[in-house]
């Protein structure tokens, strides 16, 4: 990003690399949240993993 900005002030007056700024911090907060913000996430899984689990017994 620092490349970026540096290229951005040495070609352009216009704040060009605000842009790929954005988009990369946007993706690494939905990263972020993926991994560490999934409580209520977790816990659908484990229903759907229970649920299934509770089929295949029925059937075998």
């Amino acid at each position: 990003m620092a490349g970026l900005t540096l290229l951005n002030d040495l070609t352009s007056p216009k704040p060009w690399s605000l842009a790929p700024f954005l988009g990369w911090g946007f993706g690494l907060a939905m990263h972020g949240f993926s991994v560490f913000g999934r409580g209520r996430l977790d816990t659908l899984k484990d229903r759907l993993v229970q649920a299934e689990l509770e089929q295949l017994k029925r059937r075998g």
